[in-house]
């Protein structure tokens, strides 16, 4: 699941991710948070700033929904100190903006196959 109100990142990593993975893309984090999406994703790609919140209010925000819980979360950002900031909220990992498409796809198969 891509949750980001980015058209561009949307846009790629759809198309890095649809060849091996069914994609969902929530652009809107009230949509997820109001429970309109009734899947439970293997994994939650999210971008640090969404609809004017940050990542460690929307990973609070996920992990109240019951169908989200235990659900790997990734963050997809180009923020400074991405890596403490992944530790503070306990994200699975993190992707660093600009990264290239091998990196991303690659990255994203181990932790998938590693759950």
């Amino acid at each position: 699941m891509i949750l980001d109100d980015d058209p561009e990142t949307i846009e790629l990593l759809t198309r890095i991710l649809q060849k091996n993975y069914e994609v969902i893309v929530i652009e809107h984090l009230q949509d997820l948070l109001e429970e309109k999406v009734n899947v439970r994703p293997d994994l939650i790609i999210v971008d640090h700033f969404m609809n004017n919140e940050e990542a460690q209010t929307i990973m609070g925000r996920l992990k109240e929904n019951p169908l989200l819980k235990g659900t790997p979360i990734v963050i997809y950002s180009a923020y400074e100190k991405l890596d403490q900031l992944c530790e503070l909220i306990n994200a699975a990992g993190y992707i660093r903006k600009p990264s290239g498409i091998t990196e991303i796809r690659d990255y994203l198969h181990r932790l998938l196959e590693s759950k």
